[in-house]
């Protein structure tokens, strides 16, 4: 499990079931909710759109890729995946309640949905529980096995990470050079905007990392 859980909180809260499972089937239930949310008040789509109709003709990375199976991704884009953690412990009773007791997902009460994700997702995205008490400052943690800057984010953020594959293995060595550079230089266009849109439509800090990734045959 993440060592950012409050395992204590979990074991009150009795959301610990066997070997995690419900806290982990909430907390992508949370997750589901939370991105039907963000994409109600940003148009993610677009920024998509702007990677898959580019006539640079980005490879998206394959969705079978085990790194981007681990997300449990809901959005359903080529290229936009969201890695954010959800510490469904620091909802009340009465929110998690509301979670248990949904069972089909077209039966919902949308604006009491709405209203619950509204309220809390801040919190519960924030992951700020470290060594045994919860912090009030910003810091960054790292969203990969690999520690470097590139994949560094703030900890009370909405983090999204583009990932993308290289390109046609046809192209002459130094036409690889030029279209990399203009795919990055796309990327961190896109990557900007989003975190904009995203920071003045629900204020709340975000990040958007990017990632090249080997699609295997």
């Amino acid at each position: 499990m993440n060592s950012y859980i409050n395992e204590e909180l979990v074991e009150k809260k009795n959301l610990k079931g066997n070997n995690f499972d419900l806290y982990l089937n909430l907390s992508n239930l949370y997750k589901f909710l939370f991105e039907q949310y963000l994409t109600y008040n940003v148009n993610l789509d677009k920024y998509d759109k702007m990677l898959t109709e580019s006539n640079l003709k980005i490879i998206p990375a394959n969705k079978d890729n085990p790194t981007l199976n681990e997300l449990n991704e809901y959005l359903n884009y080529k290229y936009i995946y969201m890695l954010n953690y959800f510490f469904i412990e620091k909802l009340d009773e009465s929110d998690l309640n509301v979670l248990k007791g949904i069972n089909d997902i077209t039966k919902i009460d949308t604006n009491a949905i709405y209203d619950l994700i509204n309220r809390t997702f801040k919190d519960v995205i924030n992951n700020n529980y470290v060594k045994n008490h919860y912090e009030d400052s910003e810091y960054k943690i790292c969203y990969s096995s690999i520690a470097s800057e590139e994949n560094l984010a703030r900890n009370n953020a909405v983090v999204l990470k583009i990932y993308y594959s290289v390109v046609d293995e046809n192209l002459e060595l130094n036409e690889t050079i030029e279209k990399n550079k203009q795919i990055k230089n796309l990327i961190k266009y896109v990557s900007d905007q989003i975190k904009k849109d995203i920071e003045s439509k629900i204020s709340i800090n975000c990040d958007v990392l990017s990632e090249l990734v080997v699609n295997l045959k």
